[in-house]
């Protein structure tokens, strides 16, 4: 439902987060549904995400990064749970996310 909810909608978005995003499937789809825009990938297991940045390599997208993070848990929040960019991930998309959080480009 949700891909032909986003074929009929005329959206161009320039971030997404996808929150929960476990092994990145549909991260990793709407970061080729809509290539102009910066693609975060959320989620807590690191397991997940390693495997996420294992799938966004072989597809060879470059506007999808992953992060560990808690949504639950706003950044600055609690120093042990602050977000970290999974090894690998993108530059593009993670210093955009990087430069968001931290104020700096």
């Amino acid at each position: 439902y949700l891909k032909r909810a986003l074929d009929t909608l005329p959206l161009e978005p320039r971030a997404i987060l996808d929150a929960g995003c476990g092994k990145g499937y549909l991260s990793l789809y709407l970061a080729k549904r809509f290539p102009t825009a910066c693609v975060i990938g959320m989620d807590l297991g690191a397991g997940d995400l390693i495997e996420a940045e294992r799938i966004r390599m072989a597809a060879h997208v470059d506007n999808l990064a992953f992060v560990r993070g808690d949504i639950q848990r706003p950044i600055g929040m609690n120093a042990r749970t602050e977000w970290s960019v999974v090894p690998g991930s993108t530059p593009a998309a993670a210093g955009s996310m990087n430069s968001r959080k931290t104020g700096k480009k």
